[in-house]
């Protein structure tokens, strides 16, 4: 295995970018989907055309969205431009969960060159490609990106790749077996904070982070860190005692079919809710207040149309 590192990660508590569109990147992209063939980015709608999964394997960053068109990793910028993130990448079912960084604007993704797969953390905002690992043919999966940190899991268990210096360092000192190491996975990272399902992580990729143990793998940490958004406008504190944030719109129960949500780029909450057709909002956390900010022409329930970008819930 080979850790490429091509540039020093950005780090930095907060990041401002420059306003693109209707709306600028600081407000969040506020990517959803229509059921009549488009995506909506930032303000402006383009046609959806072969973008893939756009539930799951994508992913929203503040200057576009990140997808897999037959395997190889995509970019459409808010212009409505779409690129290769990996130009010499060829197609391939070689296609992990993409991950967006908190801090600063960084994707990671998966990419097959040469018949060998590869992770890679490309910078949006500029185009450059900041760090790749080298996987030869051993298929890897990325669990979640933070702080210049990308989480992978394989057979062999969960480990911690920094891209600022190379090092994995493995999120378990030991696993009574082999199956408790491939069953236990990160679910999400954001400000410090390790959401994990499983054997709870005890080495040293893990000893940095405040550990939180979740029920539900599709779970996501608000930017913060300090709150869980799962199914429900109700957010569920990650320290006890702390008083969970209700947003204005959405249920509040754990009921799947009536709502979508998801976390915006700006680390606000998206909401989807049923409400002449399907209403988009943007919630502030803490706070909880909701804009409507689109309508989206979905009309049956169920009907498991990907309307907001990278949320595995849907209406």
């Amino acid at each position: 295995m080979l850790a490429v590192v091509l540039a020093p990660a950005t780090r930095s508590p907060e990041y401002t970018v420059d306003p693109l569109g209707p709306n600028g990147a600081a407000d969040g992209l506020r990517a959803f989907v229509d059921r009549n063939g488009s995506i909506t980015v930032g303000g402006r709608s383009f046609p959806q055309g072969e973008m893939g999964d756009l539930t799951s394997e994508a992913r929203a960053t503040p200057y576009g969205v990140g997808f897999y068109a037959d395997g190889v990793p995509m970019f459409l910028d808010r212009t409505g431009e779409r690129s290769k993130l990996e130009p010499e990448a060829g197609g391939s079912d070689f296609m992990p969960e993409m991950e967006v960084d908190s801090r600063a604007p960084l994707l990671a993704y998966g990419a097959t060159v040469g018949g060998r797969y590869r992770v890679v953390v490309r910078d949006v905002s500029t185009g450059e490609r900041v760090a790749y690992l080298d996987l030869g043919t051993r298929r890897t999966e990325i669990d979640a990106f933070d702080d210049g940190v990308v989480f992978l899991r394989d057979r062999r268990g969960s480990t911690a790749w920094d891209t600022s210096t190379g090092r994995q360092l493995a999120l378990h000192r030991d696993c009574a077996t082999s199956l408790d190491c491939r069953s236990s996975r990160v679910i999400d990272v954001r400000n410090g904070v390790l959401l994990y399902y499983g054997a709870r992580p005890d080495g040293p990729g893990a000893a940095a982070y405040r550990l939180v143990e979740g029920a539900q793998i599709e779970a996501r940490l608000t930017y913060s860190g300090a709150h869980l958004l799962r199914w429900s406008s109700r957010l569920k504190p990650t320290t006890s005692g702390d008083a969970p944030v209700v947003l204005d719109r959405g249920t509040t129960a754990l009921r799947r079919p009536e709502g979508q949500w998801g976390i915006d780029t700006d680390g606000s909450v998206l909401v989807a809710v049923w409400e002449d057709g399907v209403t988009i909002y943007d919630c502030e956390v803490p706070a909880g207040r909701c804009d409507r900010i689109g309508q989206a022409d979905s009309t049956e329930i169920g009907s498991k149309i990907p309307l907001l970008v990278g949320s595995d819930s849907n209406l």
